[in-house]
């Protein structure tokens, strides 16, 4: 069991979503638990009789310690609050700990150091200039003091908040979907991580049983200003929103360091991998492929029910979507007895729509389109040889479980975007979501971004028209300019399109106004 201390901020969050991902026996702590969720419990570390009975009643074989005030304005003028909550709450811990002979990882910071030198190792002396970065020093000495072994790791990193306080890249993005200028400081540097990947590098550590001081943060020393920009043109804004200026024409509370870069050698051996740098904090990992605006459009041959009920042509459509081009082959996974009511339909006298042409009643043709789970293994291999992702759309929520050991990214159709369950259960699986918001309202949308990415960010979001005819009518009600509400809405999400137009007029306006991934169906005799 790990027990995760500020399971409601940025990095505890991505922490024990992570752990819990992981299959990990885990418990976030919390002073309040906002986004009710199940293994968050709510507790306040300064209240030590309930603290030390969590802790001994629970006895986690570690504890990651990321609780702490760290607004450095607000913390210079409420020194006696920081000390409680950064100091006396880190080294009860560390002793609680210590007591039931547990682990203890503390998060400490890069702001511990002054920044005249920048590029610090573990083994530099720290001189830190505020009340914060003193209080977070401190802390590290009293866990010191209180625990055998403590693992110490200075952070500095970025993300986005699902709720409360936004961090710099979130304030970044929101300011520039307003259309503001903004300023950015060319005289601040330091090596930003994405908290996923930091939540990734932590437990790593703690499996490793990692003790001692350790700087984890990016591979790469960039500016305020240059971090600004680069996330506006990630995220398909204008960099020239962004004006160069100093932190000494700020005015700000609180003296902050100039350069707190710091080196990462130590980390790097202990894991056997490098840090990630700052670009790969700023796109999306679809399989084996990066996508974002930077990187080449992803391309998902939507084969579906093409198959004919026939898995060798399933395979040979593979093949064939691979030596097209396409970047993965994608399937759905639906029980006709699930989706369709055989009663219900022929109640109705006749079938509607384009399904008065059907020869089949309604139940007997999604029956006979269906993919017979125990091809998955086959579908996935056949993928595997051919270099191309497999993945698959799930329509209940078995199929989800199914599906989990065989794919490395999801795809929920428009028709179950008002499905909270569905929606969460997939995001849980923390892997790459594709949504489609084909006939859906601009709240259905809303909606279904929050259910997703309070668990998971890892979001494309696709326009779609719902008429699957190929109809060349289907162009009046593309609507491709939903993607530039989206991309003003959700700045922080990939864009994408799921098309049922001929040819390739929409794929490319899509492109155009930053779809960066597309799915088209797929087919060999049409």
């Amino acid at each position: 069991m790990i027990l995760i201390t500020g399971a409601s901020g940025l990095l505890g969050a991505s922490v024990t979503l992570r752990a819990v991902e992981l299959k990990r026996r885990v418990l976030g702590v919390s002073r309040h638990n906002p986004l009710n969720i199940p293994f968050i419990q709510c507790l306040d570390l300064k209240a030590f009789e309930s603290t030390r009975k969590l802790v001994l009643n629970l006895r986690p074989s570690a504890i990651i310690h990321c609780a702490a005030t760290t607004d450095i304005d607000y913390s210079e003028d409420h020194t006696d609050e920081v000390h409680e909550n950064n100091v006396r709450a880190s080294a009860f811990l560390a002793q609680l700990a210590s007591e039931i002979d547990a682990q203890f990882m503390q998060i400490s910071t890069d702001s511990v150091f002054d920044g005249h030198q920048g590029h610090y190792s573990e083994t530099d002396t720290p001189l830190p200039l505020n009340v914060y970065a003193r209080s977070k020093l401190l802390a590290e000495q009293e866990v010191t003091r209180a625990h055998p072994r403590p693992l110490i790791v200075r952070v500095n990193f970025y993300g986005w908040n699902i709720h409360g306080r936004k961090g710099l890249a979130q304030w970044i993005l929101d300011q520039l979907s307003q259309g503001k200028t903004l300023k950015g400081f060319t005289d601040v540097f330091f090596c930003p991580l994405l908290v996923n990947d930091l939540a990734e590098i932590l437990l790593d550590m703690q499996d490793l049983e990692l003790a001692g001081i350790y700087h984890v943060v990016g591979s790469e020393r960039i500016s305020k200003y240059e971090f600004a920009t680069r996330l506006a043109t990630a995220f398909g804004f204008n960099p020239t929103q962004i004006t160069p200026s100093s932190m000494e024409d700020a005015n700000l509370r609180a003296v902050r360091p100039g350069d707190t870069s710091l080196q990462t050698e130590k980390v790097s051996l202990a894991l056997g991998r490098a840090m990630p740098d700052v670009a790969s904090g700023m796109t999306l990992k679809l399989g084996k492929r990066t996508v974002g605006l930077d990187h080449p459009t992803y391309f998902v041959a939507d084969i579906a029910a093409n198959h004919d009920g026939d898995l060798e042509r399933a395979k040979l459509l593979i093949r064939l979507c691979a030596q097209s081009g396409a970047n993965a082959a994608k399937f759905q996974n639906f029980r006709a007895s699930k989706i369709v009511s055989d009663r219900g339909f022929r109640s109705l006298g006749g079938q509607l729509s384009h399904q008065s042409k059907w020869k089949k009643s309604v139940f007997e043709v999604y029956q006979d389109a269906s993919v017979a789970w125990d091809w998955t293994p086959a579908l996935k291999q056949e993928c595997d040889a051919c270099g191309v992702d497999y993945f698959s759309s799930p329509y209940d929520l078995e199929a989800v479980e199914m599906l989990d050991r065989f794919v490395e990214l999801f795809k929920i159709g428009s028709g179950d975007i008002t499905w909270p369950e569905m929606l969460r259960r997939v995001a849980s699986k923390g892997k790459p979501v594709l949504l489609a918001t084909g006939a859906s309202e601009l709240v259905d949308v809303t909606r279904a971004v929050e259910e997703i990415t309070k668990i998971n960010d890892q979001l494309v979001l696709m326009q779609c028209n719902t008429n699957y005819t190929a109809s060349r009518e289907n162009f009046r009600h593309i609507h491709l300019r939903v993607l530039e509400t989206y991309r003003s809405m959700f700045p922080n999400v990939v864009l994408g399109l799921s098309d049922h137009t001929p040819g390739h007029a929409t794929v490319l306006g899509a492109v155009a106004l930053g779809a960066r991934v597309i799915e088209k169906h797929f087919t060999d005799d049409n």
